[in-house]
């Protein structure tokens, strides 16, 4: 239904009889099965011809095309007839297994849109290739959007059958697909302009839900390369903490050195007098209250970096090393 849908959509003013006509076929064998899916459904479910009757007379008995016939599946009558629990059981597995399967496909046509946007830029040259590339892209973002349709309408009809089979905890399983939600494990968010290093990247749950086992190669890959980054942030932060370590003490230093020029109250190359020897002498106490100063200063700003390089430090000696374990 929603395919021919979408086909009826996409039917312009300049169709041609041959697309009208496979329009009016698809219809047709659509009613067909519409048709026998009616008659088994009044079989095992008869309270619902008293349902299609009622919306028949409403509707005046007018023609209804096949796209809008209600199917009233258990869940959409759920509150109006007595329906069997059994009934209701059946399509929330139906339900709950159909919605994995969607998630498994735009899982696929994500990571398909990503190697077709890294094929273009590597390859596509000139207008027509542009051109057929960007049409290619098109079409699977039609069917993420298809996906995205699917996931969203499917979540629904598993809130209505939640209620009366008391079904908890799946929301945190399979959780509203918002749009932000819809990226490649490589893409940044769409809100993130003002994003300034990979410390702040997020996996869209989407890629983390409990079945997401088609998309191993992928999720570990993208662990691989957030463990690199990981242990390459972690080579920095003992560089950075061995580089404050070292100016403090070289500041120490700067200010012994000072002092001891300081103590020299002769010059042993120019002996010009007192004046000169207590200029130098003077200079070289300035020198050393401003090591000082810059020393403490130093402390005082530095002082919490231990605590923080703490939290993350591990193990010095492997850091940069990768192991693969798990996997």
């Amino acid at each position: 239904r929603r395919r021919l849908q979408i086909d009826m959509k996409n039917l312009g003013k300049d169709a041609t009889d041959l697309q009208c006509a496979n329009i009016v076929e698809d219809s047709n064998r659509l009613r067909r099965r519409i048709d026998a899916w009616i008659e088994v459904q009044h079989l095992y479910v008869p309270s619902v011809a008293t349902l299609r009757a009622r919306a028949d007379r409403e509707g005046g008995g007018a023609p209804v095309e096949p796209i809008n016939i209600q199917l009233m599946l258990p869940s959409h009558v759920v509150g109006e007839v007595d329906m069997s629990q059994f009934l209701l059981q059946y399509e929330w597995r139906l339900r709950f297994a159909y919605m994995h399967d969607v998630l498994r496909e735009l899982r696929r046509h994500l990571i398909l849109r990503t190697h077709m946007y890294r094929f273009k830029d590597c390859y596509g040259h000139g207008q027509s290739h542009h051109t057929r590339s960007l049409g290619v892209i098109s079409t699977v973002q039609a069917k993420i959007n298809m996906d995205l349709l699917r996931y969203r309408e499917n979540r629904l009809t598993l809130c209505a059958l939640a209620g009366p089979l008391a079904k908890t905890g799946w929301e945190r399983e399979l959780r509203p697909l918002e749009d932000k939600d819809i990226r490649a494990l490589n893409a940044t968010e769409l809100n993130e302009t003002s994003r300034t290093g990979e410390g702040t990247r997020t996996i869209p749950w989407i890629w983390r839900v409990e079945y997401a086992g088609d998309s191993g190669s992928a999720l570990k890959i993208e662990w691989c390369k957030a463990r690199a980054r990981a242990h390459r942030w972690q080579e920095e932060c003992i560089i950075l903490q061995e580089e404050t370590a070292r100016v403090i003490t070289f500041f120490k230093w700067e200010a012994r050195r000072w002092r001891q020029l300081a103590e020299k109250t002769i010059s042993t190359i120019y002996d010009e007098g007192n004046t000169h020897t207590e200029g130098r002498r003077a200079y070289a106490l300035q020198q050393t209250d401003n090591r000082d100063a810059m020393h403490l200063n130093c402390e005082r700003a530095w002082a919490d970096l231990g605590k923080w390089f703490a939290m993350g430090e591990g193990d010095a000696n492997r850091a940069g090393f990768v192991e693969f374990e798990g996997f």
